[in-house]
């Protein structure tokens, strides 16, 4: 892991800011299996079936409509806490502003949907702890595997409108996606 965060440093030194730097050094501190399964199993919401990599390339939609299709890719699945997909699904397919603007209403949302299907209650906090969590973990993934590929995509373009457009919007998902993980990893741990 040293290895890979040298050189994913030195790669992201040129695009993020010495605070972002920062923030990212919590990455190997986070992406240990150990917390995943701890994680998973320490939390008292309902144990469910786990998509395990729900994010937009798996969702489905009919191409006119947009009406949802299927979701595909089970090969991540699990039974666990379900706050693992959904911080998964709001940390890749959201940009930071509309993650940090909506979220909470999501969380709702979610939280009356699942009040729905079983026979107890879940206090609303202990969704926003179990989704807190779980987004330090994904945003640590999102953060770490997804830019290098993004990049390279970038750099084989020549059509300097889109690269600019897509940096702008890439640093600023990845920028507050590791502001918010360090603020959560404070708190929680």
């Amino acid at each position: 892991m040293e290895q890979f965060m040298s050189v994913w440093r030195n790669y992201m030194k040129n695009y993020m800011s010495s605070e972002t730097l920062e923030n990212a050094e919590l990455l190997p501190k986070i992406m240990q299996m150990e917390n995943f399964q701890r994680w998973n199993d320490d939390l008292t919401l309902p144990q469910v079936l786990c998509h395990g990599d729900f994010t937009p390339p798996n969702i489905m939609f009919e191409k006119d409509t947009r009406t949802f299709k299927s979701i595909c890719d089970y090969q991540t699945s699990n039974i666990g806490n379900g706050m693992q997909d959904l911080a998964r699904l709001l940390a890749t397919s959201l940009s930071g502003q509309n993650r940090r603007k909506h979220t909470e209403n999501l969380l709702k949302v979610y939280h009356e949907e699942i009040q729905k299907h079983i026979s107890y209650q879940i206090d609303f906090e202990k969704i926003i702890e179990s989704y807190e969590i779980f987004f330090v973990l994904h945003s640590a993934v999102c953060c770490s595997t997804s830019p290098g590929s993004i990049l390279r995509r970038l750099n084989e373009s020549t059509d300097e409108q889109f690269k600019q457009q897509i940096s702008d919007v890439m640093w600023e998902k990845y920028t507050l996606l590791l502001e918010d993980m360090a603020i959560y990893w404070n708190y929680h741990f």
